[in-house]
């Protein structure tokens, strides 16, 4: 799950209400509509920064130091983040950067097979996300 999922189902449920003829109890107004785009469109912009920010080995060592050190992402899921990296990177064809690396933490926070909330797990996707960020 990514840290603007929340405004995506939303929509999608927004969506489906509308097609269902069930649009005029929904609680929806064209002006939180467009706040929920304008959201997404905002984190899609920080997603494509990212994404042209390439990294050298040594810079992807660091970060992932520093997450290890200053987030609360499970340490025992870290050797997982680079494999996740490098399948990604074989399938896309892609240069080593930041989204990947972002991918790599938020891939295996939201899909191994730990115990933890959704709200602790969105805590620490958005500390990763700001420490790659402040980096670059």
């Amino acid at each position: 799950m990514c840290i603007w999922s929340d405004d995506f189902e939303r929509m999608k449920q927004l969506s489906i209400s509308m097609q269902e003829g069930k649009h005029s109890n929904t609680g929806f107004s064209m002006k939180k509509l467009f706040s929920m785009l304008d959201n997404v469109d905002g984190q899609m912009n920080r997603f494509k920064k990212l994404s042209e920010r390439r990294l050298t080995p040594k810079e992807v060592e660091e970060l992932t130091e520093i997450i290890k050190v200053k987030t609360d992402f499970p340490k025992r899921l870290i050797p997982e983040v680079s494999e996740v990296i490098e399948k990604e990177r074989a399938i896309l064809g892609s240069d080593m950067n930041s989204w990947l690396l972002y991918h790599g933490f938020n891939n295996r926070l939201n899909h191994a097979d730990i115990k933890m909330n959704q709200e602790f797990k969105t805590k620490i996707d958005i500390e990763v996300l700001n420490r790659i960020e402040r980096y670059n």
